[in-house]
């Protein structure tokens, strides 16, 4: 039914297992599982066929097929449930000490969590034995009598047996409860069910979940860019996927691989003073080159059953809402290179749910709003409120920020910020520590920069370990030089090496094992040096520990005994 709107599907995007990294376990982790439908209208209505059994089949498909039609391109939230894992962790140890308690012989077991409509206040669990075994008691009971410190916990997700969840209805989603907030707030309550859950709607839906500790080994798996590892046997078979982890606590791990990601999260928008038909709203997020729509980038990562890559990526859509929120995230692959016309572009528009004799148009542009992805020559992130131009925007209008008023331009609400979105970045290239600027007068300025990085986060430098390592160890090798003159740099230089190999020991191990790039003293240019503005800023080539000779035009160096 959706085959207008999404041409075919890559092998990629067919997943239907994935392998999550928790680096810091806690009680409080949960997995949420979000339903979402093809934009039709009011949610009330929507799910009344699935609430009660509607002998009309045919004319439901019917009313299924011409909505995907015309609104298969949009989608909106639907419903929603959660897991708490660490019960289901603590369900299968305990199912694991009764089997050996009792002695029996069955390895194969089912964990099922059952939730029915009315009974929303205990989220039981039982456990079907496909053999002989069955658990008794309460899970509940025994995790009030069992307290879990992190380390249990993280030596717990690597020896729990696998099990497999029946969920067997979900909540709907309320429209004004997207936030992380209230869904925070909802999980909260899963943890002790109390009457808050007893008044939300629910839709009977049978969903499966096997949950297991990683393999050793796993086949068939792609990274986060889509990167195939080893082994991958068939590239036909339905891929594993790695999530990338947004650590709560910062991890002192170095980039081995290359990884230039960009994470968009629209929050919220606010057209509440808006004129005219704008209320159900969507925000089509492209990643941009230039200013023509021919510069819309295939950076975009897809969704499930969809091609791998496209040029734009739409939010959900909240029914007859002005004031809409979001919950989506978009993964982006950023260029190796970025200029400053590089630039996110967001298009607000107006969805028709209802089909008009008099306009057969879907969807109305109602909105505009950039922003550059560059700024002071750094990669942006974190939280902007952007305020949204009426009008498509002015020429060259990328390489300016959108909160600088140009003149000639309509904006809303008197240039108010009306468009929330949080970028949150995963890259191997850009930092978010200030640039360090190096002198051009002497060697003063250039020894203050380079103790400059004693002051950067302990993280950021051992993300980028191997880079800067290569180039303390060039900097002692080959020193620059100024006017001539050599800078003597050297003590500076190892006071840096000595203090980032206090950091992590073991990487400073494997850096020296498997990663450590010595230059080679003939064969240095200066593109691998600190970008200087001065020209006359060179290296030196005279080192006190070699002599060179020139035999026949070939360079041989040899080592000069003291």
């Amino acid at each position: 039914m959706l085959g207008s709107h999404i041409p075919y599907a890559d092998t990629s995007t067919l997943a239907r297992g994935c392998i999550f990294n928790v680096s810091h376990p806690t009680s409080d982790i949960f997995i949420v599982v979000r339903l979402e439908k093809v934009l039709q209208g009011d949610l009330n209505e929507c799910i009344e066929p699935y609430l009660k059994e509607d002998k009309n089949r045919d004319k439901l498909k019917s009313i299924a097929v011409s909505v995907c039609e015309r609104l298969g391109k949009y989608r909106q939230a639907f419903a929603w449930t959660a897991i708490n894992l660490v019960n289901v962790i603590n369900g299968g140890n305990s199912l694991e000490r009764e089997s050996d308690r009792d002695s029996v012989g069955s390895s194969s077991n089912t964990n099922s969590l059952d939730r029915k409509s009315g009974g929303l206040d205990q989220l039981r669990r039982r456990a079907t034995d496909i053999g002989t075994l069955t658990r008794r008691g309460s899970l509940e009971r025994r995790d009030k009598r069992r307290s879990w410190s992190p380390d249990h916990l993280a030596t717990s997700l690597d020896t729990f047996r696998p099990i497999t969840l029946t969920m067997s209805s979900f909540f709907k989603q309320e429209g004004e409860k997207l936030k992380d907030d209230d869904l925070y707030k909802c999980l909260q309550e899963l943890k002790r069910p109390t009457m808050v859950l007893k008044k939300l709607k629910c839709i009977p839906a049978t969903l499966k979940l096997e949950i297991l500790p990683c393999p050793l080994e796993v086949k068939n798996c792609l990274t986060t860019e889509l990167a195939k590892l080893h082994p991958y046997p068939d590239d036909k078979a339905r891929p594993l996927k790695e999530i990338l982890e947004f650590p709560v606590k910062e991890l002192l791990v170095p980039h081995y691989t290359y990884r230039n990601l960009l994470f968009v999260s629209p929050k919220e928008l606010n057209f509440s003073n808006r004129t005219g038909s704008a209320r159900n709203l969507a925000v089509r997020v492209q990643l941009m080159a230039g200013e023509d729509e021919k510069h819309s980038l295939y950076n975009l990562f897809g969704r499930s059953s969809a091609p791998e890559m496209t040029n734009e990526a739409y939010t959900p859509v909240t029914y007859h809402s002005k004031c809409p929120v979001f919950y989506d995230e978009i993964k982006i692959k950023l260029p190796a290179t970025l200029a400053d016309n590089h630039h996110l572009l967001f298009t607000f528009y107006h969805i028709s749910c209802q089909r008009k004799i008099e306009q057969n148009i879907v969807d109305t542009p109602v909105g505009y709003t950039w922003l550059p992805l560059l700024r002071d020559g750094r990669l942006v992130s974190g939280e902007f409120c952007l305020p949204v131009m009426l009008e498509p925007p002015p020429l060259n209008y990328s390489y300016i920020p959108p909160d600088v008023c140009l003149p000639g331009t309509k904006w809303l609400d008197n240039h108010k910020g009306l468009f929330t979105v949080t970028l949150d970045t995963a890259s191997s290239i850009h930092t978010h520590d200030p640039p360090k600027v190096l002198g051009l007068y002497c060697g003063i300025i250039f020894r203050a920069a380079m103790l400059g990085l004693s002051g950067a986060r302990p993280e950021t430098i051992v993300r980028h370990l191997p880079v800067i390592f290569d180039n303390i160890i060039e900097l002692l090798v080959q020193p620059p030089r100024l006017l001539g003159h050599t800078i003597n740099v050297g003590h500076t230089i190892f006071k840096n090496y000595l203090w980032i190999s206090t950091l992590e020991n073991a990487l400073l191990a494997t850096y020296v094992q498997y990663q450590c790039n010595l230059p080679h003293p003939l064969f240095t240019s200066n593109q691998n040096s600190p970008d200087y503005e001065a020209s006359s800023l060179t290296r030196s080539t005279r080192i006190q520990t070699l002599r060179l000779h020139t035999f026949n035009t070939q360079k041989v160096w040899t080592e000069r005994l003291a």
